[in-house]
């Protein structure tokens, strides 16, 4: 996505890119957070999943996976891309850039189907961050075509084997 936009990569928004739903993995692995009635909220009021988990919880995943992050002294733009992700608006001028940029590439993945979560029709995106970036339709698609066979051959390689049924029958 940085290339196709002109950007120059950098390993704080690949980091980012990575990291930024750690909180996920800290709420449903090690919190184990009955997530049944976020999914419902998500359902029957139309909300995207960070809102209902800020309402049912009263955080969400960003802002535990930036606590996380700030504790394992983590670059501060990393840390603000993870708790900003879904809200790009919210944060400072400092380290906007790259938070749009993980916005982005996130509402990318989860239009394309990958690692699409139950707030899949739900997923706000900003259309300041869209302004902001420069991301048009025409380069929207160019990205999602050069990625597509990328993440196809990866879920190939991670889907075959002795744990394939396992992995399949899991949420994205």
């Amino acid at each position: 996505m940085v290339a196709a936009l002109g950007l120059r990569s950098s390993e704080e928004a690949f980091t980012a890119g990575l990291l930024h739903d750690m909180g996920k993995v800290v709420l449903g692995t090690f919190v184990e957070v009955d997530d049944q009635p976020i999914k419902a909220m998500v359902a029957r009021d139309g909300l995207s999943f960070d809102e209902a988990e800020r309402r049912v919880l009263g955080v969400d995943h960003a802002e535990v996976a930036a606590e996380l992050l700030r504790s394992w002294k983590v670059p501060d733009e990393v840390v603000a891309a993870a708790r900003w992700h879904h809200r790009p608006e919210l944060a400072g001028s400092k380290h906007r850039r790259i938070v749009d940029l993980v916005h982005l590439a996130d509402a990318l993945a989860m239009q394309m189907g990958w690692g699409a979560g139950v707030d899949l029709g739900h997923y706000r995106v900003d259309e300041g961050a869209v302004a902001r970036v420069g991301l048009s339709g025409v380069v929207a698609a160019e990205i999602t075509a050069a990625a597509d066979p990328e993440i196809r051959e990866l879920r190939e390689h991670y889907l075959a084997g002795p744990r394939a049924a396992d992995l399949q029958n899991q949420p994205a």
